[in-house]
């Protein structure tokens, strides 16, 4: 696919992916995209940049937009390159080489369902660009297995902005992800979300969104850290 490809695809506006290392990020870009994508470089860096086309479900017909896959990355405020690309990206001040430089039109956060409070530091640092997100919860077959259950109508009503229960290498949730998406690509009106330093506020009340069930002690440990 060409960088002119993805730019006449990109009719349902342009995501940027995010997620910490090792949270099914890229493997939740190829389900999405699946050959639809081409590989290029953020300009000046030698970061490798994915970008590739989704199909997102409309009423009667198929909206397409674009989705570029940021490097996997803890905090968007450390001092390193990778964050300072995905800063940059999500303030419009960059794109990959091929790619027009401007804001994406939304957010899409990619967490680790398995440990979601440490994930969580990210999810609130990216609501703090006031831009519209959504939240996949991946690998929920993993953290049923566990018997960890997570609640996304009690996130969503804590954060503001959608969550969706994934499980990037099975493909559950897959559709409503992506219906997701849609609802964000096409809103004129961006949904509230979370005032500066509100992360901490987070981690604090992250046992309130986990239900405790014969669960492994170093997960239970965490989610009594963040009570």
């Amino acid at each position: 696919m060409t960088a002119a490809d993805a730019q006449e695809g990109a009719g349902g506006g342009r995501f940027a992916l995010l997620g910490n290392p090792n949270t099914g990020k890229t493997t939740l870009f190829n389900r999405l995209t699946g050959l639809r994508h081409k590989t290029a470089n953020f300009p000046e860096t030698t970061l490798e940049a994915r970008v590739g086309r989704v199909e997102l479900p409309t009423e009667g017909a198929t909206e397409t937009a674009a989705i570029i896959d940021l490097p996997g990355i803890y905090s968007l405020e450390l001092d390193q390159l990778e964050a300072e690309v995905c800063r940059a990206v999500l303030e419009g001040r960059a794109a990959p080489t091929g790619e027009t430089v401007a804001a994406p039109t939304a957010v899409c956060v990619v967490a680790d369902a398995t440990n979601l409070p440490r994930n969580l530091m990210l999810v609130g640092e990216a609501l703090r660009r006031r831009l519209p997100t959504v939240i996949a919860v991946n690998m929920i077959d993993l953290a049923r297995k566990r018997g960890i259950t997570v609640e996304p109508a009690a996130l969503e009503r804590a954060l503001g902005c959608g969550v969706v229960c994934i499980s990037a290498r099975e493909g559950e949730g897959s559709r409503t992800f992506r219906q997701r998406c849609r609802e964000l690509g096409s809103r004129t009106t961006r949904r509230r979300v979370l005032a500066k330093g509100c992360e901490r506020g987070l981690r604090k009340s992250t046992r309130r969104f986990l239900t405790e069930r014969w669960m492994p002690g170093r997960i239970r440990s965490q989610i009594v850290w963040t009570a």
